[in-house]
């Protein structure tokens, strides 16, 4: 990832820098998701229309995508060599970092039982593994993009895999939980 504007001295000072950026994408999903949801009119929305969604779902992709490149930084101690696609990062980590991110994904559904469970209703097929998530992230940022066309496909997009992806970094390096712009 070239052209940041701060050279860091560092592995871990590499890593702090991309979870900055990271914790920005990440508040800036979160506030979209909140005005999104309030709709019109203040009528709340459980889930959003795609047009909607796109804004949300674009910058999440970008905080989820920043936060593997910190935990590769963390885990690797160097930059990893496959750069935009979710699978390759994830894969790209060591056995013990993809199984901090697999438990973490896992607590999160538990935490979210209830919305699993309608989904699970509406869509019985589903697959909720770790694996089909990252697949059906993978390549988020270009299917949203060209969603005014109609050429996305079915998207599903719920912010677990990034908080699963945070919760790792920040358990990892707990001085970094305060970074946080809440």
């Amino acid at each position: 990832m070239s052209g940041m504007a701060i050279a860091a001295s560092s592995p871990e000072d590499r890593a702090r820098e991309i979870f900055i950026y990271a914790e920005s994408f990440s508040h800036a999903s979160e506030t979209l998701a909140k005005i999104a949801r309030n709709g019109e009119e203040g009528k709340q929305f459980k889930s959003l229309s795609l047009h909607a969604a796109s804004p949300v779902i674009t910058v999440d992709s970008f905080a989820l995508e920043l936060y593997l490149k910190c935990l590769h930084w963390i885990d690797r101690k160097k930059e990893p060599t496959k750069l935009h696609k979710y699978v390759e990062l994830f894969e790209a980590l060591s056995p013990d970092a993809q199984k901090s991110i697999a438990v973490w994904y896992q607590q999160i559904l538990k935490q979210n039982d209830a919305t699993v469970r309608q989904h699970a209703r509406d869509f019985p097929k589903f697959d909720y593994s770790l694996k089909n998530w990252l697949q059906l992230s993978n390549n988020t940022f270009t299917r949203i993009r060209y969603a005014f066309e109609g050429k996305t496909g079915d998207i599903i997009y719920w912010p677990f895999l990034r908080v699963a992806v945070r919760n790792v970094i920040v358990s990892s390096a707990p001085g970094w939980s305060w970074i946080k712009n809440k």
